[in-house]
C-alpha cells in the first residue's frame, strides 16, 4: 500500500483525489490518503512547489492550471515516454497527476470554436488545438501513470512486486470485438425510403440495388443481408472468440433524429431465440440507444426494460448512435446511465479518427464537476471503428492504422475496443470487404499470445473486482455483518435526527419500530407543506392510490393532528421519543432544514418523508444520510418498486443505502427479504416497516462501531421504476390475496445472492 499526502487547496481536492486514485488503479497498488498531520512519511506527496518539506517521499508537484480549461497544453518527452503538459512549463514543475485529470475531463475539447461543433455538439478532430490533434491515439494517461510508478519504485524497490497485475492469467493487454446494430431489415419501409432519397437526391445506384432487395426480402427480418447476426456468430465461433451487439431501440413517442436508425430488432419477425441461444453461448447484448436519448431517462428506462424481457436477462452496457451522448458535458448523460441501471457506457471515442478520446485506453470512472466525485459508472473507450479507417483517406490504409493502435495500446498495457456493425457482416451493399477486413486486423491479435479476447463486461467485471481489490486491502473498514464472531468494538454516541411527515401515520410507526430496536431518535424535523406543496401530494396520491388512498390518507392527517393516533384495534398509541426535540420547517429541502440538521449536530439521518432530498440537505449530517428503501437495491429502485419486485415475482425487501444523488443508487449497508409466505396481504406494509426498523438499528450500531462497508452491488443487475399504474396495482393485491407464491426468478437469483448483510441475500 502507499499513502498519499495532498498539499493542493481545498477546492481542489475532490479533482486531484480522483486523478490519484485513477492513477493508482493503473499501478495496481492500493492507496490512502492521508493528511499531513498523520502523514509520518507519505510515499507521495502532491502539492505546491512551495510546500516541498525534507524527507517527503515522492513529490509530485501541483499546477493549479492545469484544471482550469483554458490553460493550453503541449506534448513534451518525458523519461521515453510522451507527456501532456502546460505551455512553456519547466520539466522540474510538470504535473503528471493534472495533465491526467486534465484528459480524463476532457478540458481541452472546451477550447474548440462553437462553430466547429455541429448542432449536436459533436466534432471532428481537425477541430481540436493542434498539440491535442497530434496525440488522439496516444494513451497519454498510461504514460503519465508508467512515469510516476517508475520514480515510485526507485525510491521504494519493493513496490515493483507489489504491483497488482492489471489483467488475468498473465495477459499483457486486451481486445474487445463489439457491433452497433444500426439496420437489421433491409426491407422495412423506412429503409426503403432512405435509400429512394438517396438514389434521387444522389443518383446513387447502390441504392437502387438496396431498394430493389428491400422489395424482394420485404417484411422478412432474417435471411436479409442487413441481419447480419448469424454472420457475425459463425465467423467468431470458428475463431473462438465472442463480442457484444448493442441493440438499437426507440421509445414509442420518443423524440426522433433524422439519422436515427431506420430498422431495428424491435421490429416484427425477429429471431429472438438466435439471439437468447447467442447470449446463452457467451455473447454479449446491450443498448444503441437513439440519438436524443440523452435528453430523457425515460428512453433509457423503456428500451433497457424492453430487451431485458425479450432476452430474458440483464443487459449491462450501451454505447450511443453516433456517439451522441452530451459531449459538452458528459457527466450529464452518465448521471441518467447510472440512474437507468447501466454499469459502462462504450460512447467514448473520436468522430472520425482511430484513437483515444480521453487520453487513456483504460477503463476509467468519470468525474462528475457537479457531484465533485467518480460516478459509479464505467467508461469503457472505443478506440477503432470500421468507419474510421475502411475507405478514410485522412488515416491511410486500414492494416497499418489498426496495427499502429494495437502497437500503442500493447505497449501501454491497455484495452482496444473495436466497433464493427453488425449489418457489415453481408461484406457487400455499403460494407464490401468489412468482414473480410475484419478477419485481416484480428487474426494477427489472435496469434498474440499475450492479448486478452474479452467481452466488455468480462472487462468491466474484472476492472471492478481489482479496484474493490485494491480498495479493501487499505483496511479502512470492515463490512456491516451480524456475525457473533466479529471483533467487539465499543461504539460512539452518534446523534440520530428523522425528517418525517406530520399528516399520516407512516413517520410514527417508523419511530416506533426505531423505538422498539433501542435507536434512539433526539431529533425530529417534519415538513409541514403549503397549500401548493399539499395539493401537489393529494394529485399524486389520487394517482398512485385513488380516491379511497387519499380519503385514507386524509383521515390519517386528521388523527395525527387531533392527536389520538390509533393502533388497529383502536388503542390509542403512545408518542414515541416523548423527549426528543420536534421542529417544523416549510420543506426538508430549505436552507431552514439544513441549517437545523447543522445546529442540532445530527450524525445520521433517517428519512420517512415524501421530499426528495438535495445535495445541501443529505449531506448536513456528520457521517451519513439513510434511507430505508421499500425494495431490493440495485435491481428495484425508485417509485412503486416494490409492486414491480412483487410483479417480477420478487418478495418484499428492504435496503438500507445512504442517500446521494441518485435515484436510490447510494451505497447499500443491508438488505433483507420479507417471508411473505407467514404474512397476510394487508400485513404487508406494516412488516416492511418493522423490517426497517431493524435494519436501520443494525447499520447505526455498525456505523457506531466503525464496522459498516457498504455492499458491493455493483455486478448485479440494476433498475429503476417509475411507479405502477393503479389498475396493475389493484390486479396485484388480488393475487396476492388470492394465495399467490412468490420467487426469485432464475436469471436474477444467481446474481443477487450472497451480498446480504451477513452473507445471504435470496429466499
Amino acid at each position: 500500500m502507499i499513502r498519499i499526502e495532498l498539499r493542493v487547496p481545498e477546492t481542489f481536492e475532490p479533482r486531484a483525489r480522483y486523478a490519484l486514485a485513477q492513477l493508482a488503479l493503473a499501478w495496481g497498488l492500493p492507496a490512502r490518503f492521508v493528511a499531513g498531520g498523520d502523514a509520518g512519511g507519505a510515499d507521495l506527496v502532491y502539492g505546491e512547489p512551495g510546500r516541498r518539506r525534507p524527507g517527503d517521499g515522492l513529490f509530485v508537484p501541483f499546477d493549479g492550471a492545469l484544471y482550469e480549461p483554458a490553460t493550453r497544453c503541449e506534448l513534451a518527452p518525458l523519461e521515453g515516454v510522451t507527456a501532456w503538459v502546460r505551455q512553456g512549463v519547466a520539466p522540474e514543475a510538470v504535473d503528471l497527476v493534472g495533465g491526467a485529470y486534465r484528459l480524463l475531463a476532457f478540458l481541452d475539447e472546451s477550447q474548440i470554436d462553437e462553430t466547429r461543433r455541429d448542432r449536436r455538439g459533436t466534432f471532428s478532430c481537425s477541430a481540436l488545438p493542434g498539440q491535442r490533434q497530434a496525440c488522439t491515439a496516444v494513451p497519454l494517461v498510461e504514460h503519465h501513470a508508467a512515469v510516476l510508478l517508475g520514480r515510485l519504485c526507485a525510491a521504494r524497490p519493493a513496490l515493483a512486486d507489489a504491483c497488482v497485475p492489471r489483467w488475468p492469467d498473465g495477459k499483457r493487454w486486451v481486445a474487445i470485438l463489439t457491433h452497433d446494430t444500426d439496420a437489421v431489415r433491409i426491407g422495412a419501409p423506412a429503409e426503403i425510403a432512405t435509400n429512394l432519397g438517396k438514389a434521387l437526391l444522389r443518383r446513387d445506384p447502390l441504392a437502387i440495388e438496396m431498394i430493389r432487395l428491400g422489395l424482394r426480402h420485404g417484411r422478412a427480418v432474417t435471411g436479409n443481408p442487413l441481419f447480419g447476426f448469424p454472420g457475425w456468430g459463425e465467423f467468431e465461433r470458428a475463431r473462438g472468440v465472442r463480442s457484444a451487439f448493442y441493440l438499437f431501440a426507440a421509445m414509442p413517442g420518443g423524440r426522433r433524429d433524422l439519422n436515427d436508425c431506420k430498422s431495428s430488432v424491435l421490429d416484427p419477425g425477429t429471431d429472438w431465440d438466435l439471439l437468447r441461444a447467442m447470449a446463452g453461448d457467451g455473447w454479449e447484448f446491450g443498448l444503441h440507444p437513439p440519438i436524443h436519448a440523452k435528453d430523457d431517462i425515460d428512453v433509457f428506462l423503456w428500451c433497457k426494460r424492453t430487451i431485458e424481457e425479450r432476452l430474458g436477462r440483464p443487459i449491462q452496457g450501451l454505447r450511443h448512435h453516433y456517439w451522441a451522448l452530451d459531449w459538452r458535458r458528459p457527466h450529464l448523460t452518465y448521471r441518467k446511465h447510472v440512474n437507468a441501471g447501466f454499469r459502462y457506457d462504450a460512447s467514448i471515442a473520436w468522430r472520425d479518427r482511430p484513437g483515444f478520446r480521453a487520453g487513456t485506453s483504460l477503463p476509467f470512472r468519470p468525474f462528475d464537476p457537479g457531484r465533485a466525485r467518480a460516478l459509479d459508472l464505467v467508461v469503457l473507450p472505443t478506440s477503432l471503428m470500421d468507419g474510421h479507417v475502411i475507405g478514410n483517406a485522412a488515416v491511410g490504409p486500414t492494416a497499418p492504422a489498426a496495427s499502429a493502435l494495437f502497437g500503442a495500446a500493447r505497449a501501454a498495457g491497455g484495452v482496444v475496443v473495436l466497433d464493427w456493425h453488425t449489418e457489415s457482416s453481408c461484406d457487400s451493399l455499403r460494407y464490401p470487404r468489412f468482414l473480410t477486413t475484419m478477419g485481416e486486423i484480428l487474426d494477427p491479435v489472435l496469434a498474440d499470445p499475450s492479448c486478452w479476447l474479452a467481452t466488455p463486461w468480462e472487462v468491466v467485471s474484472h476492472w471492478h473486482r481489482r479496484r474493490m481489490a485494491l480498495e479493501a486491502a487499505t483496511h479502512e473498514t470492515i463490512e456491516v455483518s451480524a456475525d457473533a464472531s466479529a471483533p467487539a468494538v465499543a461504539p460512539r454516541p452518534l446523534r440520530v435526527g428523522l425528517l418525517g411527515m406530520p399528516d399520516n401515520e407512516a413517520t410514527p410507526a417508523l419511530l416506533r419500530e426505531l423505538e422498539a430496536n433501542d435507536v434512539r431518535v433526539e431529533t425530529i424535523v417534519y415538513w409541514r407543506p403549503a397549500a401548493r406543496d399539499q395539493w401537489k401530494r393529494v394529485m399524486n396520491k389520487l394517482r398512485a392510490a385513488g380516491l379511497r388512498g387519499v380519503l385514507t390518507r386524509v383521515v390519517q392527517a386528521l388523527a395525527r393532528r387531533a392527536g389520538r393516533p390509533r393502533a388497529a384495534s383502536g388503542a390509542a398509541l403512545p408518542e414515541p421519543f416523548p423527549g426528543a426535540r420536534r421542529f417544523d420547517v416549510p420543506h426538508h429541502n430549505s436552507d431552514e432544514c439544513r441549517d437545523l440538521l447543522k445546529r442540532e449536530g445530527v450524525d445520521v439521518l433517517i428519512v420517512a418523508t415524501d421530499a426528495i432530498l438535495t445535495r445541501k440537505v443529505f449531506l448536513a449530517p456528520r457521517v451519513a444520510t439513510l434511507n430505508g428503501h421499500p425494495g431490493w437495491v440495485p435491481a428495484f429502485r425508485g417509485l412503486g418498486s416494490v409492486y414491480h419486485q412483487m410483479r417480477h415475482g420478487w418478495p418484499p425487501a428492504v435496503s438500507v443505502h445512504q442517500v446521494d444523488e441518485g435515484i436510490d443508487t447510494g451505497p447499500a449497508y443491508a438488505r433483507e427479504w420479507l417471508d411473505v409466505r407467514t404474512v397476510a396481504p394487508e400485513r404487508i406494509e406494516a412488516e416492511l416497516t418493522r423490517l426497517r426498523g431493524r435494519l436501520f438499528a443494525r447499520v447505526i450500531d455498525a456505523l457506531a462501531r466503525d464496522q459498516a462497508r457498504p455492499i458491493d452491488v455493483f455486478l448485479e443487475p440494476s433498475g429503476m421504476t417509475r411507479g405502477m399504474p393503479l389498475a396493475e396495482r389493484r390486479e396485484l393485491e388480488r393475487e396476492l390475496r388470492a394465495g399467490r407464491v412468490l420467487s426469485v426468478p432464475g436469471h436474477l437469483r444467481s446474481s443477487s445472492s450472497g451480498g446480504g448483510p451477513s452473507g445471504g441475500a435470496g429466499p
